[in-house]
């Protein structure tokens, strides 16, 4: 078995977690997983295939893709935004009309501008 089907994750995160004396428990609730594959760099020799502002460069990074597999955006899967969102700390419920009115100190309908 390959991925998260085999007991590599297990073993691996359980010695992980006895190096550092961490609870393998809270540190497996506390875990995300991301699907890693290759990406394609963008290859000078044949820059009539690539868009050049929208491409991996060699050295530059990771290169994070949102649509993944076969035949390009129709036989893929799309990723989705939540979990980048939940890394770098955003809520995952956007905040309402009323929610961002009451931030900026504006209460009462849409047009009532007067500061609280």
């Amino acid at each position: 078995m390959t991925g998260l089907r085999s007991a590599a994750l297990a073993h691996f995160l359980t010695s992980l977690c006895e190096n550092r004396g961490a609870d393998y428990k809270t540190c497996f609730a506390a875990s995300d997983c991301l699907s890693a594959d290759v990406g394609g760099a963008y290859d000078p020799c044949y820059a009539e295939a690539y868009e050049a502002g929208n491409s991996a460069y060699l050295n530059h990074g990771v290169a994070v893709m949102k649509y993944t597999g076969a035949r390009g955006k129709s036989g893929s899967s799309d990723a989705s935004a939540k979990l980048p969102a939940k890394r770098r700390g955003y809520s995952a419920k956007p905040a309402s009309s009323a929610d961002r009115r009451k931030r900026q100190g504006r209460a009462g309908r849409r047009g009532d501008r007067r500061r609280i």
